[in-house]
């Protein structure tokens, strides 16, 4: 597949939303083995954009914004797979945006909201995304099934836990066979853990792997606020709101590193 993928920013803002005028965008690629460029409304934003890697977070207020993902050096943006223009929400949120395959291997583009109300003293946030080409999932830990049972691709939940390492696996529903993991998964104080299960088990099972990005990180935590990094990022300003969306993408801010936990 030439192009890795090609989509815009649709969200829907929950019931309950606070007054900031802005919401904290993060970009996470996860399409395994695809190089890309983005492109936001005809610019070349972010050059070499590596599997793994997450951009963010910046400031971003409403408004429509068209994003488009290519394969590294492809210029021709009329060869994209999926071309929308939808809206991103001021509503004060957190937002992970992922590219990644939907259920069939298709290069989508999903938003989800991070929860980031408070977290009791003594657990972290364990949130669990299925972004990976796979029927429903089941989610275990340390060897028990969890109430993340039938997760659909797209799907995501969370759960308060408390501090410590536990080894996690992803199994397709109704099993407890692993296909994705185990792979150990670490809780700390205060953080939200964000657990996405990628890769194609269809077409190719190698790829099959957990991504991990962490948000809430103590100050000065070499992780920051994004537990990835992006890499391979160029700069530009072409003035107002995707100016914004440019400095995130390109990695202006960012303090970040990768991680990948496991593979099948």
């Amino acid at each position: 597949m030439g192009v890795a993928a090609l989509a815009t920013v649709g969200l829907a803002a929950p019931a309950v939303a606070d007054n900031h005028d802005t919401s904290d965008i993060y970009v996470v690629h996860g399409i395994p083995g695809r190089t890309v460029d983005v492109y936001v409304d005809g610019e070349r934003l972010l050059q070499n954009f590596e599997p793994r890697d997450v951009a963010g977070p910046v400031e971003l207020p409403a408004g429509d914004y068209q994003i488009q993902v290519v394969a590294a050096g492809e210029t021709d943006l009329s060869a994209a797979a999926i071309d929308e223009v939808e809206t991103v929400p001021a509503a004060g949120l957190s937002i992970s945006i992922v590219a990644h395959l939907d259920a069939d291997g298709t290069p989508v583009l999903t938003p989800f909201v991070n929860d980031t109300s408070e977290i009791a003293e003594g657990e972290g946030r364990l949130s669990v995304r299925h972004t990976a080409a796979a029927p429903a999932v089941d989610v275990f830990l340390d060897d028990a099934l969890t109430g993340f049972q039938g997760v659909e691709n797209g799907g995501d939940g969370d759960v308060d836990v408390p501090v410590g390492t536990y080894s996690a696996f992803v199994a397709a529903a109704g099993s407890d066979e692993p296909a994705i993991g185990p792979a150990d998964v670490e809780i700390r104080n205060g953080v939200n853990t964000i657990v996405y299960a990628v890769g194609d088990l269809s077409a190719d099972p190698s790829t099959a792997t957990f991504y991990i990005q962490t948000i809430g990180e103590p100050a000065g935590s070499p992780a920051g606020g994004a537990g990835l990094v992006a890499e391979g990022a160029n700069s530009g300003l072409i003035g107002g709101a995707a100016a914004l969306l440019i400095a995130l993408l390109a990695g202006a801010g960012i303090i970040a590193r990768r991680t990948v936990v496991a593979s099948k």
